[in-house]
């Protein structure tokens, strides 16, 4: 009822508009010769965190951690108490359980000890002050409170943890081996199947080990289709040259599309099937079982991924959504603050998963020559976040690398972000909250980097801050001299009550950001840049009921929303810009419900749509690269349009929003000094509660302009309109 009730209410809207859009004055638009914001370059991307279970199903081979490898640690400690063998952390959440840091390595990266490494002797989940404390085998360093330290545990003997083993699996069935691994391989160990010896099959499970795929399909259907010649490959060998291997992949409910049983040899042997994938069952989860039987089975470096493919490590499905969106700058962010640079830069076969935090999750991330392949294959600039637990010869080995790959690659430029939002508690195991703390780590990190990278790269060195608090944000670029660039995040629409509103949600969205004037303003008068490192809707807080919250974030009127807060950023001087993110499909909110934030791709798989988020940055970069013009907007309405002109080599482009709930008749001069554009673009939908969600309701129409300067057109209610050359 929710759902035809606002689309109704808009239709009665647009009735009266049509009846009065007549009588309203015409808004003027002259462009003027002042550059707000020179050589802009197209709007850039969040990648994103591959996931295997929703829609950022990114990788070519499907499977996370297809070496079998093992595990890293790593977090920050800030000091509370220091004694002669012993300091503990300054919050106790962060505590592991007992013994788990012992034999871990630790780095200070800030204070009197700066530089000084060491190895744990033992930890503690909570010290005699009730912290995480941490006992140095030789004596501690000279800490104070408030000083950073940074612990390293890699653990090679603990299963891989994004493989699962099933309940019913006996105790000691399936082991890492690192004595074992098959020829050439990058990676240090295998994967052990032990079944039970001498029992027969009917009283014992064989030894298992099972991956799953695509487990949102109830609500967002199939993400992962498997349709086309596929191809499984993985590496095995058996103790005695008895075992047998079985090998299933089917989607729950459905006919497998790969069973085969083959005789494992002694040796190491290549394994391989091709198959054909027709996947028009229910929408079941996908699964990958891989189960030995009669002889202990080692398996090592496995895929699964589609035929034909050729796009490099990311699905093609990937790279065809890229090029549609045409990123300037894509922002490598995936949760890799606990990374180390010996496994970002290392083969999928050989990479770890790592954590930076407790609890059980870690991630098994894209390497960086990955990141940077598609960086280069899309035509975008990468925009790199620094693992904030690096140690000095860490940083340096990433500015030696990436000086030869943005080289190599014709990379105009680089933006190299440390950590992702130190302000925020959530990321508090791998942040600074404290801006003197934060200051100290971040200027030796970048220190160290730009030694790494030499002279004459074109790199922008970036520090985050808090959106909404200015003072701290500045603070936070303030206590990093050598910081290029401070970058935000000025998210729309934060919460939303039933209270907000009373005949439409709508101008909600189109609130003008107060904040980002006040940025540009600061950052300017210290010689520095300001950046968006990630911009989307945030409509996670409120008591709207889901039904309607979700017509708002993903309805036509979120793209122009999102467009008007891209366009705010362009004039007042931001070059670097990220919407948040490629291809998340949705995020559960504390009560539990979900709301469907904030891929801008509705799904990788059978569709390819784009939600309006999506569709209003495609047409922001096709009016994109150029210099951005000052404007003069005057008539009625003036307060209700949005714009920014661009100069491009091949003529003048222009963008204009309304947050109007009727149409806007507008005129536009332009300079004599380019051609005027002859492309209008428009972000068309029947209601701006229309979506792509279930159907293609919401499109971009493209026509040609016709009759003589000053150009004149409409702007619809709620509405997006681009021109361009």
């Amino acid at each position: 009822m929710k759902i035809i009730c606002l689309q109704h209410l808009f239709s009665c809207i647009s009735i009266l508009c049509v009846l009065s859009a007549t009588a309203s004055e015409t808004t003027s638009i002259e462009v003027l010769p002042e550059i707000l914001t020179a050589n802009a370059p197209r709007i850039g991307l969040n990648l994103g965190e591959r996931s295997v279970f929703g829609g950022a199903q990114l990788m070519r081979n499907i499977f996370a951690n297809p070496g079998f490898e093992g595990q890293i640690d790593r977090t920050v400690v800030i000091v509370a108490h220091a004694t002669k063998n012993e300091f503990d952390d300054d919050m106790s959440w962060s505590g592991r359980p007992d013994g788990f840091w012992s034999g871990a390595k630790f780095d200070v990266r800030s204070g009197k000890a700066a530089g000084l490494t060491g190895t744990l002797s033992g930890s503690s989940k909570r010290g005699e002050n009730g912290l995480p404390t941490f006992t140095t085998k030789e004596p501690a360093p000279p800490l104070s409170a408030g000083d950073a330290v940074i612990l390293t545990r890699i653990n090679d003997q603990n299963l891989p943890t994004t493989w699962n083993v099933p309940n019913d699996t006996p105790a000691g069935q399936v082991a890492p081996d690192v004595n074992e691994k098959r020829p050439g391989s990058p990676g240090i160990r295998s994967l052990a199947l032990m079944p039970v010896p001498g029992v027969a099959k009917r009283f014992a499970p064989p030894a298992r080990v099972t991956a799953y795929f695509d487990s949102i399909g109830y609500r967002a259907g199939k993400l992962l289709p498997i349709e086309g010649r596929w191809k499984f490959s993985i590496w095995a060998k058996s103790e005695k040259g008895l075992g047998e291997l079985r090998i299933t992949f089917q989607r729950q409910g459905s006919k497998p599309f790969l069973r085969e049983t083959v005789k494992v040899p002694r040796d190491w042997k290549l394994v391989e099937f091709q198959f054909d994938g027709s996947d028009q069952g229910p929408q079941g989860v996908l699964s990958l079982e891989l189960a030995a039987e009669e002889d202990k089975v080692w398996l090592d470096d496995t895929s699964l991924e589609q035929m034909g493919d050729n796009s490099g490590a990311f699905r093609r499905e990937v790279i065809t959504a890229l090029e549609k969106l045409k990123p300037g700058y894509l922002r490598d962010w995936q949760g890799q603050l606990g990374d180390t640079w010996e496994n970002l830069v290392a083969p999928p076969f050989a990479r770890r998963s790592d954590r930076y935090r407790p609890g059980p999750e870690d991630r098994f991330g894209y390497g960086l020559e990955e990141f940077l392949d598609l960086c280069k294959k899309i035509g975008a600039n990468p925009w790199l976040i620094l693992p904030t637990t690096f140690s000095d010869d860490e940083y340096e080995a990433y500015g030696h690398y990436l000086a030869n790959r943005i080289k190599q690659d014709g990379f105009t430029e680089a933006v190299v972000e440390f950590g992702n939002e130190n302000w925020n508690s959530i990321f508090r195991s791998g942040g600074f909250p404290n801006p003197h703390i934060h200051g100290e780590v971040a200027q030796r990190a970048f220190t160290h980097f730009k030694k790494g990278t030499g002279p004459a790269v074109p790199i922008r060195l970036a520090v985050n801050g808090q959106h909404v608090s200015v003072d701290n944000a500045l603070k936070m670029l303030d206590s990093t001299p050598n910081a290029d660039m401070l970058a935000v995040a000025p998210y729309i629409l934060h919460n939303i009550n039933r209270s907000d509103f009373t005949d439409t949600p709508w101008p909600l969205m189109f609130q003008t950001d107060p904040n980002l004037p006040v940025y540009a303003q600061n950052v300017r008068k210290r010689g520095k840049e300001l950046g968006v490192y990630e911009v989307n809707y945030h409509t996670t807080g409120g008591n709207l009921d889901p039904a309607m919250r979700e017509q708002i974030v993903t309805g036509a009127a979120s793209g122009s929303g999102l467009a008007k807060r891209l366009l705010e950023a362009l004039n007042v001087g931001v070059h670097q810009q990220c919407v948040y993110n490629l291809a998340q499909f949705d995020f559960s909110l504390p009560d539990r419900n979900l709301v469907k934030l904030w891929g801008v791709m509705r799904d990788l798989g059978a569709t390819q749509r784009m939600r309006p988020t999506g569709l209003a940055m495609t047409m922001l970069n096709s009016a994109l690269p150029g210099d951005v013009h000052a404007l003069k907007i005057s008539g009625s309405n003036t307060d209700t349009l949005t714009a920014a002109a661009i100069q491009r080599k091949d003529g003048w482009a222009l963008a204009v929003v309304s947050a109007s709930p009727q149409p806007q008749d507008v005129t536009i001069k332009f300079p004599a000094s380019s051609p005027s554009p002859t492309r209008l673009l428009k972000l068309d939908a029947a209601f701006p509660s229309s979506s792509n969600e279930n159907a293609e309701e919401v499109k971009i129409s493209d026509q040609k302009m016709t009759g003589k300067p000053p150009l004149k057109l409409t702007i619809p209610p709620w509405g997006l309109v681009v021109l361009t050359p």
